[in-house]
């Protein structure tokens, strides 16, 4: 694996990746590579923090002033959504709808400790399905933007999520309406993720989210099946290791729900390679229980580990 992407996975493990990542500066030399990984994956803000607090001078001062800037850039986009998202709240209270946080805006507000490590490009929801079109109208009357002729409500009919909404305000922001967890050709059972799942109040009761345990089973369900376990790895990094680190996820539920929707080698997957490129720590018989017949036979090595950031 190149230095650049190994040190960018250390900084997603957050303070535990931290030591390693000290270590690991001592020769480093990669630092084109890596202000622009950062960049393409918004990790600005975690590079930076990992920078502050090594050694001085292990970092050259236009590269530590290039993280520093474009940290200050997150940290300032993190305040907008947060604020975006308070007005979307608001509209949708106006006309009686508490919606369930979904994906990043979820992760950020239950399992950061500090929510503008989350960076996100999409503000993501869930509500009823007799209720979804009712809030995008609202939505769309407060400002948000329907690209109309480029994303027609056609092409959405079996997907779980009515067109994208943009944001007038600040540019690759957008919302988005769902009204199920997976759209209609997805093979996993959405009816037992939904049994199975509690729902818990965030941002002082204005919205919920799904517990943890089912957060971690949807993230590895999106990087394994919709990502191919390639695209947003650095952020499904970041979130396994924030999650785990809330110390509240059901392990045995996991793996028993996982193998209930079809989801265990999505969850075996993820969780390996977290371990192998974060070191994340995880109970001793996780991986054993959601492994697939094929991970027992070859390995995980088959894996392309160098496909998972592609070079900028």
């Amino acid at each position: 694996m190149r230095p650049a992407v190994r040190m960018l996975m250390l900084c997603a493990a957050g303070d535990r990746g931290r030591p390693g990542a000290h270590r690991a500066l001592q020769t480093f030399a990669d630092w084109e590579e890596l202000v622009l990984l950062a960049h393409l994956e918004r990790a600005e803000l975690a590079v930076n923090q990992m920078l502050s607090t090594a050694e001085d001078g292990l970092a050259p001062p236009a590269i530590a002033q290039q993280l520093g800037n474009g940290a200050k850039l997150n940290a300032f986009r993190a305040k907008h959504v947060v604020s975006r998202l308070k007005e979307i709240l608001t509209t949708l209270e106006e006309i009686g709808i508490q919606p369930t946080l979904y994906k990043g805006v979820a992760l950020a507000h239950s399992a950061y400790r500090e929510p503008e490590r989350r960076q996100m490009r999409d503000i993501d929801f869930i509500v009823p399905e007799s209720s979804a079109r009712k809030a995008w109208d609202a939505l769309q009357s407060s400002g948000w933007r329907w690209e109309e002729e480029e994303l027609p409500f056609t092409r959405y009919e079996r997907m779980h999520h009515l067109p994208p909404l943009d944001d007038p305000r600040m540019s690759n922001l957008s919302l988005e309406v769902h009204h199920r967890i997976f759209d209609l050709t997805s093979p996993f059972n959405e009816e037992i993720v939904r049994d199975q799942a509690t729902l818990i109040p965030i941002l002082e009761g204005r919205a919920t989210a799904f517990d943890t345990t089912t957060q971690l089973l949807l993230q590895c369900i999106h990087f394994a099946w919709s990502n191919m376990l390639q695209q947003a790895a650095w952020r499904t990094m970041s979130d396994l290791n924030a999650l785990v680190e809330t110390q509240t996820i059901e392990w045995d539920r996991l793996a028993d729900v996982a193998q209930q929707v079809g989801a265990s080698t999505s969850v075996y997957w993820s969780l390996w390679l977290a371990k192998e490129l974060t070191v994340l720590h995880l109970p001793e018989n996780i991986l054993s229980s959601v492994a697939p017949p094929l991970a027992l036979l070859k390995g995980p090595r088959t894996h392309p580990l160098r496909h998972l950031v592609p070079r900028p």
